[in-house]
């Protein structure tokens, strides 16, 4: 894929390769718009995270996604540039997800901020009381079964990023998101 955000800062290049041992290896770089040519490079480390990391990233040990559309938002004063990725994660799920990037100098993308809010409820499983716990998230993900398709994306007239409500087929298995669909 071919994505440049609003500005035409720069642009960022990304495919996948499916592997022969049906894993998915993601390859990609930035190349900023510059006098001379100017490339960062981006490393797919999402083999060595157990689960959607909730850090900040850099290009040097990125999560990997085919991105889609790149949009441009200002936070604290400072253009932060929101991804949109599809991840081909394994055979049973796939993943749509939202990641923050800014650039940095010529040679380094930051990937990842605590900027999306989430709430659950956890139920205490001595007292049964159901408590609320908020969390912040660096990387927002929606993840469910590969042969399912799910939309996620920015809705300009609501100004919020929307996307299908999936769910298992199976309420017994709502933990399993390779049974959830939309």
């Amino acid at each position: 894929s071919r994505v440049a955000p609003e500005d035409s800062s720069f642009r960022i290049l990304t495919f996948q390769l499916t592997l022969n041992n049906r894993t998915v290896r993601h390859y990609g770089c930035i190349q900023l718009n510059k006098k001379g040519l100017r490339i960062i490079p981006l490393l797919d480390y999402s083999d060595t995270f157990p689960l959607v990391p909730q850090i900040t990233l850099s290009n040097k040990n990125w999560f990997g996604a085919v991105y889609y559309k790149a949009l441009t938002k200002k936070v604290k004063n400072k253009n932060i540039y929101f991804l949109f990725g599809y991840d081909q994660n394994d055979v049973f799920s796939s993943r749509k997800l939202v990641e923050p990037m800014w650039i940095e100098g010529d040679t380094l993308a930051r990937f990842g901020m605590p900027i999306f809010e989430k709430t659950s409820k956890v139920k205490d499983l001595l007292t049964d009381e159901v408590k609320t716990k908020n969390e912040m998230l660096y990387r927002y993900k929606i993840e469910f079964a590969s042969q399912a398709s799910v939309m996620m994306r920015y809705d300009e007239e609501k100004k919020m990023i929307v996307h299908d409500h999936v769910m298992s087929k199976n309420p017994k298995h709502d933990d399993l998101a390779f049974t959830k669909i939309p």
